[in-house]
């Protein structure tokens, strides 16, 4: 039976992937070369990446999230400052990254990465960076072009501190195209 490749993130209300569009937009005027911006909608806050798993362990997953987001109570986050992977002078992926209560998610990402290890998921062994991902760059982009890129991230400063209110953790399904992803919401498991 075939896999499906799936992870379990936050998702972002439109008014904030509208906040996102604009700093994207904002980045983009600057004709960056070869960059592969993430599409808005698709923009969310990972919370643990699954890879391909069997669809037979799919209903242990979505017990194990349930049962988890009983215990957990509603919290906020905003956006923070503009980022790079590995670092600005040579990035490879462009990201906002989170302010608020940043402490209860990582608790969240924690106990979720436990529980799942139950199912026989290996824990995660970086530390968990939240993030939200905008663009990444190509493997053909130069030295010069990348620390430019680098060079305009740390020279933006988004204006807005939006905040996410954060009550539910998803289910999402990710099928791979030429195209880019596309996301299928599997399963959704409420904050109490």
């Amino acid at each position: 039976m075939n896999k499906i490749r799936c992870f379990i993130a936050i998702e972002l209300p439109v008014t904030a992937k509208k906040v996102l569009s604009h700093i994207q937009y904002s980045l983009q005027r600057h004709e960056l070369p070869r960059i592969k911006w993430v599409s808005v909608p698709n923009i969310h806050l990972t919370v643990r990446f699954l890879g391909n798993v069997a669809p037979e362990i799919v209903a242990s997953i979505t017990k194990t999230i349930d049962d988890l987001s009983r215990k957990i109570r509603p919290f906020n986050l905003q956006l923070g400052n503009l980022g790079a992977f590995p670092n600005l002078k040579d990035p490879q992926v462009l990201w906002i990254g989170l302010k608020g209560e940043v402490a209860k998610l990582i608790t969240l990402q924690q106990s979720l990465d436990g529980e799942l290890a139950k199912l026989g998921f290996t824990r995660e062994i970086r530390a968990y960076q939240p993030h939200l991902t905008l663009a990444r760059l190509g493997n053909k982009v130069t030295r010069t072009e990348r620390q430019r890129v680098g060079d305009l991230v740390s020279g933006t400063v988004p204006e807005n501190d939006y905040e996410i209110k954060v009550d539910a953790i998803y289910l999402i399904k990710s099928q791979l195209t030429p195209n880019g992803p596309i996301y299928h919401q599997l399963h959704t498991a409420h904050f109490t």
